[in-house]
């Protein structure tokens, strides 16, 4: 595979790299994942993304909906998983938004669904834009909630 960026991203903002991926803004209310081609996902590719994230967001000062694209995921291990559920800051992270279209990108969100327990709502979408869209319906309830 490729491992130039995704057409999607052409109109995000680019944020940074870490060892499985790269970081892009896709409005100020979201942040997109987009890991490197064929990626390996393991307990240290994922420490790296939420290292980031953990360090960046409270930097940043502002709380974000994380939009995590797996269709370039080509295996995911417990290690992962694990950073994955127990490590991020959750009180940076309204809500994610886990995108796989493929068949293979489906089941690594469905499986980390199925075993993971996170702290913030998380849902599986076929596409970035569906995505997208539950994190504004997500938002805006958020703003309407006393």
């Amino acid at each position: 595979m490729d491992d130039a960026p995704p057409s999607y991203t052409a109109s995000w903002t680019y944020l940074g790299t870490t060892a499985a991926g790269k970081i892009y803004e896709v409005n100020p209310d979201a942040w997109a994942v987009v890991p490197s081609a064929d990626l390996y996902d393991t307990e240290l590719t994922a420490r790296s993304h939420v290292t980031f994230m953990n360090e960046q967001l409270p930097k940043r000062g502002i709380r974000v909906a994380l939009v995590i694209m797996l269709d370039r995921i080509l295996s995911q291990d417990r290690g992962a998983r694990t950073v994955y559920e127990k490590e991020p800051d959750a009180k940076w992270i309204t809500c994610v938004a886990l995108v796989g279209g493929s068949v293979f990108g489906r089941a690594v969100g469905s499986l980390f669904l199925g075993l993971g327990r996170v702290a913030v709502p998380t849902k599986m979408f076929a596409t970035v834009e569906a995505g997208l869209a539950w994190i504004a319906e997500m938002k805006a309830r958020a703003s309407t909630s006393p």
